[in-house]
């Protein structure tokens, strides 16, 4: 299976990735664009290195995957800069749809797909609120710290 044919599923988690500003220091409302850079530098980091769990997933290795993201998630949507607070937890709430749904399938790829579920996450993901968060995500990564975007 393609690590990018399921990746549905990860499309909130990689828009997610894109949140952040490297820029300077300066306060937006919420934490500091630097700091909150350098989180993301870390939920990148991370993310990159559990793309191997869907090279060959097992429910176990998706699990981990999944709750180790969807924390470092929660994390991010602590103090994000107020620029882009409701997008941040607009993809937050996404994740916790994600992984919600891949509980109640036992955290199995296959099951998911067939799941009647996955056709309502398919429209959620692809509908205006969740792609104009993650646009609007995409831009003030690139735009405010110079992060080139995550494909």
């Amino acid at each position: 299976m393609k690590k990018r044919s399921t990746t549905l599923l990860l499309g909130a988690l990689a828009a997610t990735a894109l949140l952040g500003a490297c820029g300077d220091d300066k306060k937006s409302g919420g934490s500091s664009d630097a700091a909150y850079c350098a989180q993301i530098k870390d939920y990148r980091a991370t993310s990159d290195a559990l793309d191997s769990t869907f090279e060959n997933p097992t429910s176990a290795s998706v699990e981990t995957a999944f709750t180790t993201m969807q924390g470092m998630i929660h994390e991010l949507d602590k103090n994000p800069p107020a620029a882009i607070s409701a997008d941040v937890h607009t993809m937050t709430a996404a994740v916790d749809r994600i992984v919600a749904i891949f509980e109640q399938y036992d955290w199995d790829l296959v099951a998911l797909q067939t799941a009647p579920e996955y056709a309502e996450l398919q429209q959620q993901l692809t509908g205006e609120e969740f792609s104009g968060a993650s646009d609007r995500l995409e831009a003030y990564s690139m735009d405010v710290c110079g992060l080139p975007a995550d494909s």
